[in-house]
């Protein structure tokens, strides 16, 4: 079995392709420093290209949104930060009660979560209006401070019952 084929067998061809760019560059060293004679041709997979993102209708949003209400309040809000304001998971998981203004209606997303370990985002820091739904349901969960700054936190048995944040 080739190389190439051993590595498609187990990664997906982006990743095979990353594998074969850094074996490329090693073999055009080998050549600038007289190691190997020539360079063998290494050509890159096709990878196929991301699928559209679905987008849902009123109904459908309105539908998830009272599904998640009906499991918990915490499932509500995490629901609400990702249907009203648009953040990714990471960010959710990172958000913390200092970026959140309830007087003026505003969440300012300025961390992410990556591994456990909060980070600047790559992109813009930015503040984003909040929908009145979303204030009142903050609002709700204002109370979760005593366990820390964040304001999402889990307590099952992958955390020995301890109180932990979320990760992505």
């Amino acid at each position: 079995m080739s190389f190439r084929a051993a590595l498609r067998r187990r990664l997906k061809a982006s990743t095979v392709n990353v594998v074969l760019a850094q074996l490329r560059m090693m073999l055009r060293f080998a050549k600038r420093v007289r190691v190997v004679a020539m360079m063998p041709d290494i050509e890159r997979l096709s990878v196929p290209r991301n699928r559209p993102k679905p987008v849902y209708s009123d109904d459908q949003i309105e539908l998830l949104v009272g599904a998640a209400s009906s499991l918990s309040s915490e499932a509500h809000l995490i629901c609400l930060l990702a249907v009203d304001m648009g953040l990714r998971v990471s960010e959710i998981c990172a958000l913390e009660w200092s970026d959140i203004d309830l007087d003026a209606g505003s969440i300012t997303v300025q961390h992410n979560a990556y591994r456990g370990q909060t980070q600047t985002p790559k992109g813009v820091i930015g503040t984003l209006a909040m929908t009145s739904r979303l204030k009142k349901a903050l609002s709700g969960s204002r109370g979760h401070e005593a366990h820390g700054p964040l304001v999402l936190y889990r307590r099952s048995q992958h955390t020995g019952m301890e109180w932990a944040p979320h990760t992505p």
